[in-house]
């Protein structure tokens, strides 16, 4: 049957479609197949994600199965181009054609035996999931527990004595103290070798990304529902930040993303300090020991519970292990592994994708999970407010009080570690104080002394504002981020100005206390700043004219769909109403340079027929009193209980259930 006609097979529909659904899952499989841009509106209630899951997962699998025959069909003939021989007199051009035709079979075969190996892993996963479910967990539980604690028991031997205090003054003179002192500030001193960062990209095979409006896990784990209903089995993997994975108690209570990110990087690095090149180790890791490292980020244990994820269990009803936010918490904690690296370990085999907006809309969150869209088809749920939240996501703001105690703790750190600092490092480091948090601490600080100054926001361009800085213009702002991230010099100086300025004192007393993170603040800031700066504009928010603030804003937020137009192979946007298209369409034509043919609107109406539709109002209800809500009658009793038994009455004469909306 032709793959354009709209009463094409109901692809796995879990019951009987209605045509508009028909039409919807047609729409959504040809654009995935011919790699288009398309903008979809189907009403709420149409059942538009059943339609999206079953559509993009039948698209999967057939793309999937013709890709592996087109992989076997083409090593066929080049093997029978190999043993034809040629006509051509010309030996050398003779021997090149033969040397090209065994360099596409090598990588062909290559190809097919890395699928081979996929499968292989992935009925292993199945084969372990299987005896490790009939086996009882709890007794591998317990196995596992017993070598945890024996490894705990071997490391508490071999540790050495603990400090006699937990609080070492600085004006302590004991060798011992100093020595500790040494030991303990060796966490926050920069080092040269931290300056390179060495990531590893993870394989990703077919992906398909799905995307949700809602970017907790409540949303996530509605889609899950629903992909259950069906009869499809794919790998799935939902995504999630570490403040909605983390299963490390001491971790979870920082409460803030932020700090929750840093310190999980800091227990892994502190695992392997005593290493001779001083890189934080591998997460195959052995258990970290006591005192220090996260016991969760056991190599075997989150390679086990990445192995539950991907398993897909063929003989049940349930959609393999599917699993959403709180599951995957869940299943975290009984089995002792962590789930943020257990997700990243088991997105190079995944085929759906479930991701937040934030991981997905952000480059540097996507290039962090190692989220590669190349080839990929991309379905955004709620896409009707899509450039707004683009827009939302890469505002950042920094009060006059957050630079403040940004300049102060880099003034402090500089002073306490200025012997044992690096030329580069203390460079860097001056660079971040002097010409950039100073200047524009300075800079919000004549803005406040202003007198008669208006409370109105005031926007600038990225050009004014860098000649406001002086000096900072002549900042490499790209490096001194990659220098930021590389040597982790905020969790440094965070903890540093824990360790020896708890508290920092704020000489307004009309200014509000500030929370321990504006250095993150600061960097998130400096980010943005390496934005296209003709797109940028920075508005000075004079609300509160104590503590005026810097935002920046982007004026065009649809330049950052271009990346992610350019990688994948298709990006499908879904909304009940997507009305008007006008700007959606200017973001794809002009700024991300989509031909016009590449892009496809479509829009559906409602699945409820005019017969199965009845409208009527209600002037009175049954003690035959005008119904009048008005605002005059909005506390009164009698039309409340008169509006109420009308509704009782309407109830009792509908069989079915009702649904209910109250203004």
């Amino acid at each position: 049957m032709n793959k354009n006609d709209p009463n094409r097979k109901p692809f796995g529909f879990p019951y009987d479609p209605y045509p508009i659904q028909s039409q919807l899952m047609n729409a959504i499989y040809n654009s995935a197949e011919q790699g288009s841009i398309a903008i979809f509106e189907s009403p709420t209630g149409t059942g538009k994600s059943l339609s999206t899951i079953c559509a993009s997962l039948t698209w999967l699998e057939e793309n999937e199965k013709r890709h592996l025959e087109d992989v076997e069909k083409r090593i066929r003939e080049l093997c029978l181009n190999l043993q034809e021989d040629g006509y051509d007199t010309d030996w050398i051009n003779v021997h090149k054609q033969k040397m090209d035709i065994e360099q596409e079979l090598d990588e062909l075969r290559e190809e097919k035996a890395k699928q081979q190996r996929i499968q292989q892993r992935l009925a292993q996963i199945r084969q372990d999931q299987k005896e490790f479910r009939e086996s009882g967990i709890k007794k591998n539980r317990k196995i596992r527990r017993g070598k945890r604690s024996r490894s705990v028991e071997n490391d508490l031997e071999n540790a050495p004595p603990p400090p006699s205090s937990d609080i070492i003054t600085l004006e302590d003179d004991s060798d011992n103290n100093k020595d500790f002192n040494k030991r303990r500030d060796r966490d926050l001193l920069l080092s040269d070798s931290e300056e390179e960062g060495d990531e590893k990209k993870l394989p990703i095979i077919q992906l398909m990304v799905t995307l949700q409006r809602v970017n907790l896990s409540f949303g996530l784990e509605q889609f899950v529902k629903e992909l259950q209903k069906t009869n499809f089995k794919p790998r799935v993997l939902t995504l999630g930040s570490r403040q909605m994975l983390c299963v490390n108690e001491e971790v979870r209570e920082l409460g803030e993303g932020k700090l929750i990110n840093d310190k999980c990087n800091e227990l892994l690095s502190s695992s392997g300090k005593n290493t001779e090149d001083g890189k934080r180790p591998k997460l195959e890791c052995e258990v970290p020991k006591s005192g220090c490292g996260c016991s969760y980020a056991k190599g075997d244990a989150i390679e086990e519970l990445s192995d539950a994820i991907l398993a897909v269990d063929e003989d049940e009803k349930f959609v393999g292990q599917a699993r959403g936010i709180s599951q995957l918490v869940k299943l975290g904690r009984q089995r002792h592994g962590c789930p943020y690296y257990a997700s990243k370990t088991a997105l190079g085999l995944s085929q759906l994708i479930l991701v937040p907006y934030n991981i997905l809309l952000h480059k540097r969150t996507r290039q962090a999970w190692n989220l590669d869209l190349s080839g990929n088809v991309i379905i955004v749920d709620e896409a009707h407010n899509l450039l707004q939240t683009l827009a939302s996501i890469h505002t950042v703001e920094l009060s006059n009080n957050q630079l403040d105690v940004c300049c102060q703790c880099l003034s402090d750190y500089m002073e306490h570690f200025q012997d044992r600092l690096s030329f580069r490092n203390l460079r860097n480091v001056k660079q971040l104080k002097h010409c950039l948090a100073y200047s524009m601490y300075q800079f919000l600080g004549s803005i406040s002394r202003e007198k008669g100054s208006s409370t109105d926001g005031t926007v600038i361009n990225m050009a004014h504002f860098f000649a406001q800085l002086g000096d900072a213009i002549n900042i490499d702002l790209c490096r001194l981020l990659s220098y930021l991230e590389n040597s982790q010099l905020c969790r440094k100086l965070r903890n540093f100005r824990l360790r020896y300025r708890p508290q920092v004192t704020i000489y307004n007393p009309n200014l509000a206390p500030v929370n321990i993170t504006p250095l993150y603040q600061l960097r998130d800031f400096i980010e943005a700043l390496t934005s296209r700066s003709e797109d940028a504009r920075i508005v000075i928010d004079r609300t509160n004219i104590r503590d005026p603030r810097l935002r920046f804003i982007l004026l065009n937020p649809a330049e950052k769909l271009r990346d992610i137009v350019n990688e994948c192979r298709s990006l499908i946007l879904l909304g009940g109403t997507m009305r008007p298209v006008d700007q959606l369409m200017d973001a794809f034509k002009r700024v991300c340079k989509i031909p016009q043919q590449r892009i496809k609107v479509f829009s559906c109406g409602h699945v409820i027929g005019p017969k199965q539709l009845l409208a009527i109002s209600i002037g009175k209800g049954p003690d035959d009193k005008p119904l009048s809500l008005n605002f005059a009658n909005r506390d009164s009793e009698s039309v409340l209980r008169s509006l109420a038994q009308s509704f009782i009455n309407l109830i009792r004469q509908i069989p079915n259930g009702v649904v209910a909306f109250f203004p």
